[in-house]
């Protein structure tokens, strides 16, 4: 949520607003590195790094061939292009369906998370919430498997203590934080 407010009422932390696109692009980004962890990331990495210099290094010597080339674009996609491919694909879908982005309101409690919006309504116990990843650009809730539930950018915590109450509350009830 974006473009909002957030608050207390009543002793639950509350948040309302709608998602931008570049909240959707920054969403999909904390979910892929909470998909993804960081050794993954830098193994795949520096595997396509060294994939890059072995081919580069084949193709000086032995001349370019289909395979090699194939292989050294695959590489360099890899390590270049996905990360702009999927943010590519996050923008362009956030704009062919920008009803699909609701004003949403999400109240956290003690007891239970609210999620709020005109097409349906959720509320689930700290329990069931599998963690929270702590990002620079904002607050992902995922599910056990992982899947994304709630998105709180950075914007709604901007001169204010409640990115750590919604931390500390988290905690408070068992809920892993991690930070991608």
């Amino acid at each position: 949520m974006a473009e909002g407010e957030a608050g207390v009422s009543g002793g639950a932390l509350v948040f309302r607003g709608r998602l931008t696109e570049a909240d959707a692009v920054a969403l999909r980004r904390c979910h892929d590195r909470v998909i993804i962890r960081r050794p993954f990331r830098w193994l795949a990495g520096l595997a396509a790094a060294g994939m890059i210099v072995m081919m580069s290094w084949y193709i000086a010597s032995h001349g370019p061939d289909t395979v090699s080339v194939l292989f050294l674009v695959g590489c360099a996609y890899v390590l270049f292009g996905f990360r702009a491919e999927r943010t590519w694909a996050t923008r362009r879908h956030y704009r062919r369906h920008p009803d699909e982005y609701l004003e949403t309101e999400a109240r956290l409690t003690p007891g239970l998370v609210a999620i709020t919006n005109a097409a349906h309504r959720t509320e689930f116990a700290w329990r069931l919430v599998g963690g929270l990843a702590d990002d620079p650009a904002g607050v992902l809730f995922y599910t056990r498997d992982r899947q994304p539930v709630l998105w709180l950018p950075s914007r709604l915590f901007e001169g204010n203590d409640l990115r750590e109450r919604v931390l500390a509350l988290a905690a408070k009830n068992g809920v892993e934080v991690s930070c991608p």
